[in-house]
């Protein structure tokens, strides 16, 4: 089950667009968006995809222009930070093997909750 209330419609609507998208199938939710939708976190306002597949930036970049209203924030090495439309959406690859551990709901491909929780912890500690 997932919690869409946690989200707005226009993010809700956006993220069914991005996962049905052919292109960005290797993209899964992750972060606190992933988390809130499986457990009623809280609002969330923006989209984490991750990746462990390298992908091009700028051929992802013109994917994404010809279907959405794109504002860049930041573009680096298989990092693509922008937003489509009034949501923030970030792209990444990230090298942590958790293919087997994407779920489906809702056409929502995302990490189980045990990994998610995992994942956000180890992220967090290397950032800070």
């Amino acid at each position: 089950m997932l919690y869409k209330e946690t989200v707005s419609k226009e993010m809700w609507e956006l993220l069914q667009r991005l996962m049905k998208d052919e292109k960005l199938k290797g993209l899964s939710l992750v972060g606190g968006t992933a988390l809130s939708l499986m457990i009623d976190h809280r609002l969330r306002i923006d989209i984490d995809l991750f990746t462990i597949r390298d992908f091009d930036e700028q051929a992802m970049l013109s994917h994404l222009k010809d279907q959405h209203q794109v504002k860049i924030r930041k573009i680096l090495e298989n990092t693509v930070l922008l937003d489509l439309g009034q949501v923030k959406v970030d792209i990444i690859s990230h090298w942590y093997p958790w293919q087997e551990t994407i779920q489906t709901e809702k056409a929502v491909r995302l990490l189980s909750l045990y990994f998610r929780c995992y994942f956000m912890k180890n992220f967090i500690k290397k950032t800070i």
